[in-house]
C-alpha cells in the first residue's frame, strides 16, 4: 500500500535572520499595499524600518491623504513636495484664510500627479466694504480644471472659476458635492461641467451662490443615480430627463411657485425614493 508523502512544515525564519532583512523581503506589491492602507504619519514613519522601506512611502500609488484640522501647513507642504505618484484621496476640513494661499498649491501639486478624491472646506471671512461687514470667500484655483482622474469632489464655502474654454468636463466624476460654493460668472459653467461628466452618478448642491439667482440653467445627467438640492431660492433650476434616477431629495425653501413645483415633480417621477420639502409652497396651495 502506498504511501502519501509526508507534508513539510512551513520553515521558520532563522534566527540569525533580521527583522531588517524580513521587511526587506517583502514582495513591493504587498510592500505598497500595506503602506496604502496606513494614516499618512504613520506612513511616513516607516522608512526607518528597513532599506527596503525607506521612503517607499513618497511612491506608493494612490496614498490616503487625511489631514486632521489644525495639521500644520508645512506638514502637508514636505508630504505633497515628496508626492511622484497619483494620491487616493485629498481630504482637508478646516482651511483658514492664513492658507488660502497654500491650498492653491496643494491643488497645483495634486493636479501634476494626479488625485482620485478631493475634499476642501473653506473658512469664509468677513470684509469692510464701506459701513458693512461682507463675507468673502477663497477662489478655487483655476487648476481644478486639470484634475482629470477624479471621481469625487466635494467643496464646502468657496468660490468656483470660470469654465476654460474648450473644456470637455471630468471623464472619471461619479460624485459631486457643492455646499455653499458661489459661480461668480453664473451657473451656466455648472450646468456644462455636469453635462460634459458623462460618469456622474450622484450630486448633491446646497445653498449654491450666483449673481443672477433668476438665471435659468437645466441639470443634464443621463446617468445620475441620486440627485439632492437644498436651498433657500430654486435657482432658476431645471431638470433634463434622468433616465437612471433612482433617489432624490429637494428641499427649496422659499420655493412659492406651485406650478414649477408640479413640473420639478414631473421631471423625477421615474425616482423610487423622491423626498421634497418646501415649506411656502404647502402655505400657498392652503
Amino acid at each position: 500500500m502506498a504511501t502519501s508523502p509526508a507534508r513539510r512544515r512551513p520553515r521558520l525564519p532563522s534566527p540569525d535572520i533580521s527583522a531588517a532583512e524580513i521587511l526587506d523581503s517583502i514582495p513591493p506589491a504587498i510592500l505598497d499595499e500595506i503602506l496604502s492602507r496606513l494614516p499618512i504619519r504613520d506612513a511616513a514613519r516607516t522608512s526607518v524600518l528597513s532599506r527596503a522601506w525607506r521612503r517607499r512611502w513618497e511612491s506608493v500609488p494612490y496614498l490616503v491623504l487625511r489631514w486632521p484640522r489644525g495639521t500644520p501647513s508645512a506638514s502637508i507642504d514636505a508630504v505633497l513636495a515628496h508626492r511622484t505618484c497619483p494620491v487616493s484621496e485629498f481630504r482637508h476640513p478646516y482651511i483658514p484664510e492664513a492658507e488660502f494661499r497654500l491650498s492653491d498649491l496643494w491643488l497645483l501639486r495634486l493636479a501634476s500627479v494626479g488625485v482620485q478624491s478631493l475634499y476642501l472646506k473653506f473658512k469664509w471671512f468677513e470684509k469692510a466694504d464701506g459701513i458693512f461687514m461682507t463675507p468673502h470667500f477663497h477662489m478655487l484655483h483655476s487648476c481644478i480644471f486639470s484634475c482629470l482622474q477624479l471621481a469625487v469632489l466635494d467643496l464646502v464655502t468657496c468660490d468656483f472659476p470660470g469654465l476654460p474654454s474648450g473644456f470637455a468636463g471630468f471623464p472619471n466624476l461619479t460624485t459631486l458635492s457643492l455646499s455653499e460654493v458661489g459661480f461668480p460668472r453664473g451657473l451656466g459653467g455648472l450646468e456644462a461641467m455636469i453635462s460634459s461628466s458623462s460618469s456622474l452618478q450622484r450630486l448633491r448642491l446646497e445653498d449654491l451662490r450666483m449673481p443672477d439667482e433668476d438665471e435659468q440653467w437645466v441639470i443634464h445627467a443621463p446617468n445620475l443615480q441620486r440627485l439632492l438640492i437644498s436651498s433657500e431660492f430654486d435657482y432658476g433650476l431645471q431638470i433634463d430627463d434622468l433616465p437612471a434616477l433612482e433617489e432624490a431629495e429637494i428641499n427649496l425653501r422659499d420655493y412659492v411657485d406651485v406650478q414649477e413645483i408640479v413640473n420639478l415633480i414631473s421631471r423625477l417621477d421615474q425616482a423610487r425614493i423622491l423626498q421634497l420639502s418646501m415649506p411656502k409652497a404647502a402655505y400657498a396651495v392652503e
